[in-house]
This record gives structure tokens, sequence and C-alpha cells, in this order.
């Protein structure tokens, strides 16, 4: 692995704007699709894998974010961001052409793939390009990136949405994705030693099979029946353990278990899992709960989530001026009050008001604004600069692992509550129970009429259990993000990075 120093060229400021237009697309694909999820499932179908959308981007991304990183490391920054946004830009085409919910899905995998370089390799580039004391008001900008896409995606979601159709939610990315890229290729330039990238393929198919298997098991164990349920996650948590004895056996895993080794790395990287978790429920529900269950407009939808985004930015620029004396410490634990007090206010408060999610959602975005910046922070001041993409690029590994598990585990919640509530309900379509699928009509304001009156209230019913049963998993892994924030240890004294 090259041990070149970090690049310095007269550009600097140019390849930051790609940094910034590279990270709003990441930013702006959360909000914009978790807003527009409603409008795609009223005309598309496919409820029951409403999840899917999500967990299978996460999924791509967890399994080359540390491919990317350790690419990044090696081959440099430059290729490797620039292959991932051509991918992402690939995907998120192919993405607006879709017919169907599978077809939906198999596009985003391929766009998942490309996003999985998009954030951690920026992020990177950006701590090569600035010093430690300096980066704390580069993050006020890169957290007005995040701040601006809490706008323009959850309201302009439902803009487009309403004028243009769904398939631009994903189109809309494209300019900036390829903005950044043409920067990136023209003003970046990379000095580095030819090295031979040294993946570990074996490894990452180990990710994705171990994943897989879980994620499934969280999704659909409500149709498999126990046994097979069972038997994807004893397979998960087997292949999981292959993988860490490969991991101390590879030349160079996928897994670098020499990071994991010191405290800091560790422990957060453990508390970034339990924050992705949290942030994924609300994101991917609250929209149809609002629209489905409280009966407001696409627009409200996405003004409720759109409050985590905005404070994520405002916990960022505060966190970013105050960790020279508060430390990582102190700020993992401000992250774990207001991480838990925000996922209870959700569960508390929604049901009355769909402005209580909007509450909910600041403090959950307080939370992942200071967890962000004491990791960040944290890891690029104590580490080498041929260690920084790795390690960077495991704690959004982690988080990424949230998202995909959380929307898994409370997409099987839902799923699985929701069609016990309508076959529970057989009275009210002539003797049988009321089809998951019709749950569409809730979510498309052309749709109702085409079911009675009794069948939208029991669909609405069903729809507000299993939702709120969601948002009362979520308080529950905030108790947990609590408990794991708590923990995380202070990291070493900042010093100067090797090379």
């Amino acid at each position: 692995m090259t041990t070149a120093s970090p690049p310095r060229h007269r550009h600097r400021r140019l390849v930051f704007a790609a940094c910034l237009l590279a990270t709003f697309t990441a930013a702006i694909e959360a909000t914009i699709v978790a807003t527009s999820m409603p409008s795609i499932v009223a005309e598309v179908g496919g409820f029951k894998l409403y999840a899917w959308v999500f967990s299978v981007y996460v999924l791509t991304q967890v399994v080359s974010a540390p491919i990317y990183g350790r690419l990044s490391d090696t081959w440099g920054r430059k290729p490797v961001l620039i292959s991932g946004l051509a991918l992402f830009i690939a995907g998120s085409l192919a993405s607006g052409f879709a017919t169907s919910m599978p077809m939906l899905i198999a596009f985003r995998f391929f766009q998942g793939f490309g996003a999985g370089a998009i954030q951690p390799v920026s992020m990177t580039l950006v701590g090569d390009l600035y010093a430690l004391e300096e980066r704390a008001s580069i993050q006020g900008y890169i957290s007005s990136v995040w701040g601006l896409s809490a706008v323009v995606g959850p309201l302009g979601g439902g803009l487009i949405v309403a004028t243009l159709g769904w398939s631009w939610i994903f189109w809309l990315s494209i300019p900036f994705a390829l903005a950044a890229l043409v920067l990136v290729a023209i003003y970046h330039h990379e000095n580095l030693p030819h090295a031979r990238p040294r993946i570990d393929l074996p490894g990452a198919a180990l990710i994705f099979t171990a994943l897989s298997c879980l994620i499934v098991a969280l999704t659909m164990g409500g149709d498999l029946g126990y046994a097979t349920t069972g038997g994807l996650i004893a397979a998960a948590f087997v292949v999981f353990r292959v993988l860490l004895w490969h991991a101390r056996r590879a030349p160079h895993p996928i897994i670098d278990l020499a990071l994991w080794a010191k405290p800091f790395i560790a422990r957060g990287n453990l508390a970034s899992l339990v924050a992705g978790i949290v942030m994924i429920g609300p994101i991917s529900f609250l929209p149809a709960y609002v629209q489905g269950v409280l009966e407001r407009s696409v627009m409200v939808g996405g003004f409720v989530i759109a409050g985590m985004p905005v404070a994520w930015m405002i916990g960022s620029i505060i966190s970013s001026r105050i960790y020279p004396r508060t430390g990582a410490r102190r700020l993992s634990r401000i992250a774990g009050v207001s991480m838990l007090i925000g996922t209870v206010v959700i569960a508390l408060g929604v049901p009355y008001s769909p402005y209580f999610g909007t509450l909910g959602m600041a403090f959950v975005g307080l939370a992942m604004g200071y967890l962000t910046t004491a990791y960040l922070f944290g890891i690029q001041s104590s580490l080498a600069w041929s260690e920084r993409g790795s390690a960077t690029a495991s704690m959004m590994l982690m988080r990424m692992l949230g998202n995909a598990i959380g929307a898994a585990l409370f997409g099987g919640i839902i799923n699985h509550s929701l069609q016990n509530f309508l076959d529970a309900h057989p009275d009210t379509l002539d003797g049988r129970s009321v089809p998951m699928e019709s749950v569409r009509n809730l979510l498309a304001g052309h749709g109702v009429v085409e079911q009675s009156a009794a069948v939208l209230a029991t669909l609405r019913g069903g729809l507000d259990h299993s939702l709120q049963l969601v948002f009362w998993a979520v308080a529950a892994a905030g108790l947990v993000g609590l408990f794991t924030a708590w923990r995380v240890p202070e990291v070493a004294a900042a010093k100067p990075a090797a090379g």
C-alpha cells in the first residue's frame, strides 16, 4: 500500500467544489426517494417490496464502500471517485425508466454500487486537501450542502412528483453527479506511485452473502415460515464467522481487523451501526404514515423528514467548532441523548400531528451531525494518509450496514403486522381478508375511489397500527444508540498524520 503524501495543487477549491457536488447527490438521494416512495408504490404497486428499495441500495453500498476505500488508498481518490460517480449516474438513469417494483429494485442495486464510492471517498479527499485546523470551517460548507438537500429533496421531490412524475426524482441528481465527475477529472491531480490494487473479493462476497441472508430473513420472514427464517439467520451468522476467519488470514482483508483493534474505531463503528438503524426507520416510513394514515399531502410528508438533514447541518457546524474543546467522547454522549429524545418524540407525537415528526427528526439530525463530526475528526486526526480511506469507509460502511439492517427489520415488522391485521378483518371484503397490495390506494389520491369506505378504513387502521409498531421499534433502537454512544472512548490527542 502506498504511503504517498496528500496531494497539493492549485485547484484545491475546484476539487472541493466537486466534493460538495458529489456529497449533494448522496444527501439528496436519501430524502427525495423517501418522500416519493408512496407515489411510486401508488403507480407501480409492490407494497410488500417497499423496504427493498432502500435495503438493496444500502446493501450494495455496504459491500462496495470498503472496496472503494481500499482502492482509494492504493490507486488514489481520483479514479475511484470518478468510477463511482459514473456508475451512480447510470443507475439513476435506469431507475427512472423502471416500470415495476422488481425492476426498480434491480436498478437501485447498481445505483448503490456507484453510491458506495461517493460519500466515503469525497470525505476522505476533503481530509487530504485540508489540514486539521482548516477542517472545522470546511465542515461548515459540507454541512450547508446537507441543509440545501434537506430543502430541495423533500419539497422538490413532492413538486416533481406532482408535475413531472416520479421518474424525475432519480434523474434530478444526474447533472450534479456529472458536474462533480468532470471537475475531479480535469482539476484533481495525484502523483502516486503505481501500485497493483489488492482487493479482497472473497471478503466482499462473504459480506454480500451474510447480509443478503439476514436482510431476506428480516424483510420476508413472515412469508417464509419460522424454519426458513431461522435457517437464513443461522446461515448469516455462519458466513459472518467465516468472514472473520478470512479477515485474520487474508493479506489485505476487506475488513481491516488491525484498525478495529483500536478502541475508538471499534466502539465508534458500533455506534455508527446503531445510528444507521435509527435514522433509516423514520426516513423510510414517516412519509407513508403522513400520506396514508394522516391523509396529508406529499409536500407535508417531505417537510416532516426535512427536519433531520437541516438539524444534521446545524449539528455538524456546531460540533465542528466545539470539537477541539469537547473531544469525541463528550460529543458522542450528547448525540446519544439527542437520538433517544428524537425517537421517543416521533413514537409519541406523530399519531397526533405530523409536525411532531419534524421535531423528532430534528433531534435525530442533531445526533447524526454530532456523531459524524466526532468520528470523522477523530479518524482523520489520528491515522496516516494511507489508512484514512479504509477507516473513513469503515465508519460509513457501518452506518450503511445499519441502514440496510434497519430497512429490512422495520420493513419486516410492517409486512408481518399489517398482514396479521388485515387477516383479522375478513368481513370487509365479502368475507375475505383485504389484500395488502390494496394499501397502494391509500398512497394515491386518485386511487382511493377504487375501494369502499369500509375497506379503506381497514387499510388505514392496519397501516396506522403497523407503522406505530415501527416507530416504537425505532425508539428502542434509540435507547441502544444512547448506550453505544456513551461507551465511545476519547481518541488520542490530535497529531500530524504520517506522510
